[in-house]
């Protein structure tokens, strides 16, 4: 992103990495509302309560597993229920989402819309 000046309601797109020995997970979600920049932020450390995220998207397809219901009725944003790893080698490995939290190392605003 090469400029940000978010004023009122916005839609923020954000993009989680995670980190467990040396493998790696990615996930994109959106945020909306009259919030921005470190409000944003704090918004995606704490996974406990869950996290929802564009079901279509090729990185979340990559590395979310997703509750079934919201892939069943085809819903746009899906309830991530595990994230899935990836060792150089291939290899993968799955955690739940409130295991996933401790291995997030980044939480970056990637694009910014706003609403008017």
């Amino acid at each position: 992103m090469e400029n940000y000046n978010p004023s009122g309601f916005g839609k923020h797109t954000v993009k989680l990495k995670f980190l467990y020995e040396n493998a790696k997970a990615e996930v994109i979600a959106e945020m909306g509302g009259n919030v921005c920049g470190g409000s944003i932020l704090n918004g995606f450390t704490d996974l406990d309560c869950g996290i929802t995220a564009r079901s279509k998207e090729s990185v979340n397809r990559k590395h979310c597993r997703f509750f079934l219901d919201d892939l069943q009725e085809n819903r746009k944003f899906a309830e991530v229920e595990g994230i899935y790893f990836f060792y150089p080698n291939s290899d993968s490995l799955e955690m739940d989402i409130e295991d996933a939290t401790d291995y997030l190392i980044s939480v970056e605003i990637i694009y910014y819309e706003n609403e008017e």
